[in-house]
């Protein structure tokens, strides 16, 4: 079953748009999943609509939220 995200998710379907990007995908990421370290010949972005995602390279790690988390911890901090 195809998604229509642009009537599913409007304004980050805009956004993503607005930035010169192509194609617009939604994918479910598994819990835990462990892509291993990877790269991508082109340029990506990502709107995280449900969880968190985290990065690691070495001891480095990025926790990365989704939007309307990201969008509460903002306010919380003024």
């Amino acid at each position: 079953m195809k998604h229509n995200i642009e009537a599913e998710y409007p304004e980050e379907y805009k956004k993503i748009k607005s930035l010169g990007y192509e194609t617009v995908e939604k994918r479910k990421i598994l819990p835990n999943l462990d892509t291993g370290i990877h790269f991508h010949p082109f340029t990506t972005c990502m709107i995280i609509l449900k969880g968190s995602i985290v990065l690691k390279e070495d001891s480095k790690k990025v926790i990365l939220y989704q939007w309307r988390e990201i969008k509460r911890m903002m306010k919380k901090r003024i």
